[in-house]
This record gives structure tokens, sequence and C-alpha cells, in this order.
């Protein structure tokens, strides 16, 4: 976050030039998506329509629920969050998950009943082992999914979440964007991430980083829940990644769009 935050330097401001030089996305979506590495995943005759709403900045999917059932179903392999963590939540979930993670086999059984019942992923609940993801900048048309995930200062994807060690960020916008595509009958689910061209160049950590996302460890890891098939179908969804500073080059943006930093509020 900070003054050089990249969602209000590089995501907003580069998503909205875009859109605002056409709000149907035809003449950039597909430009974008195929500035990315791995674009040639993308089929030569796919088209992805036009869009179906303005760019969606922070966007809430909620996590997968077979990711969730697998937490639940293997409390000894989780990870216990700091106590700091623990003091953020209400008395009944503190205590609800404290009692699973030393074996409660009562409160594990009403953890997985409360999720199959379960319709909203996305509300507060004590059996809900990962929280809902906030997406970038998501793109919607009515046959795809994207997903923006966008980094400037920082070192590359976050590489853990709460209560599972080696859970990759981008990984985890796959397998959300793939959910989310299957929720609303669309065929497609896309993931692009975008990085700041001086500090990712070739031999960098950050560089070295954003390769860790294709790494078949990383990907076991991220994905424990699925088998190879499963695990082969979400990072289909993965494009790559590209750089603020190609888009502008190559999408006909103007320079100024990245600015260097934003004015803390109340200055």
């Amino acid at each position: 976050m900070g003054i050089r935050n990249s969602s209000l330097t590089r995501v907003r401001p580069v998503l909205d030039s875009l859109h605002a030089s056409d709000p149907t996305g035809t003449n950039w979506l597909l430009p974008l998506l195929r500035l990315a590495s791995r674009s040639n995943g993308i089929a030569d005759d796919f088209a992805p329509a036009q869009l179906s709403t303005p760019p969606q900045y922070e966007f809430s999917a909620p996590p997968p629920r077979e990711f969730l059932r697998f937490l639940l179903a293997n409390p000894a392999t989780l990870a216990a969050p700091p106590e700091r963590v623990w003091r953020k939540w209400n008395e009944i979930t503190q205590v609800k998950r404290r009692a699973f993670l030393a074996g409660d086999a009562f409160i594990q059984r009403e953890g997985l009943r409360s999720l199959d019942a379960a319709r909203d992923l996305s509300e507060r609940a004590w059996w809900r082992l990962e929280g809902v993801t906030s997406v970038d900048c998501a793109l919607f048309t009515e046959s795809t999914v994207v997903f923006i995930e966008g980094k400037r200062t920082e070192d590359g994807p976050s590489r853990h979440v709460t209560w599972w060690a080696g859970r990759n960020q981008v990984i985890r916008n796959m397998e959300c964007a793939l959910e989310l595509a299957r929720a609303t009958s669309r065929s497609h689910a896309f993931v692009v991430l975008v990085v700041e061209e001086e500090l990712c160049e070739l031999g960098t950590d950050r560089a070295r980083n954003i390769e860790e996302v294709t790494d078949p460890s990383v990907i076991a890891n991220s994905l424990p829940h699925l088998d190879p098939s499963g695990r082969d179908r979400i990072m289909r969804c993965y494009l790559g990644w590209t750089t603020w500073q190609a888009i502008v080059r190559k999408m006909v943006v103007d320079p100024a769009v990245l600015v260097d930093t934003v004015q803390p509020k109340g200055r």
C-alpha cells in the first residue's frame, strides 16, 4: 500500500484508460491478453466478446468449495495462525477453531455439514478457513472471466494463506476465476499477472518469484486437494505475465497514467 500503492498508481489508471478508449473492450481486451508471456495458450480463433460491465476493482471472489473441504478434512496438516490473527476473530470462532485443530471430530463434522449446506461462501463462518480473494481487477464478458493481479514494488505474488503454507496467490486467483466462470456459465477463465518492468529483469528475485507460479512443486503445494489433471485444468487459466510499461507502449496508452505516487488521504 502507501504512496506507491499498485492499485492506485498502476491498476486503476491503466485499466480506466483502456476502458475510456473503448468501453466495449473490443479493441483492447484480446490484445491485452495476448501480451502475456503464456498467451500462446489462447486459441487463434478465440474472441472474448464485449465487456458486460466496466472493470471491477478489488473484486471479491469467494474461496473454492473443494479447497475449503480439503482444509476441514485435514486439520492435522494445517498451519495454525499466529496469536495476533486469532485475536481478530470473535469468541465463538476462536473456540470452535481451537477445538477443530485439537482434533474434535464433532466440530469437524459440523464444519463439513455447514460447508455442504452453504450457498454463499463469501459469508464469514468459523469453518471457512480461506478468506474471500480480493482481485485487483476483474473483467467480464458474456463468455469470459479475466482476473488481473497487479504488482509494482511488491516482491511478487504472496506465497501463503492463513491456514495453508505454500498456497501461491496467483494460483489461488486461477482457481477462484475458474470456479466463478463455472458458477456463472462462462466458458473461459484467465488470470494475468502485471508487474513493474524495471524491477523484474531476468535474474532478479522478483523475476524468480514470478517464475515460481509455474513450478510443479509450487502448483502441487497450492492445490493439494486436486489430482494432476485437476491441477492442469487450473493452470490452463494462467496466461503468464506482462508489464505495465509494455501495456502502455503496445496499447497506445498515455505514459502519464503511470503516476509515481498518490497523495495520502487527509493531506
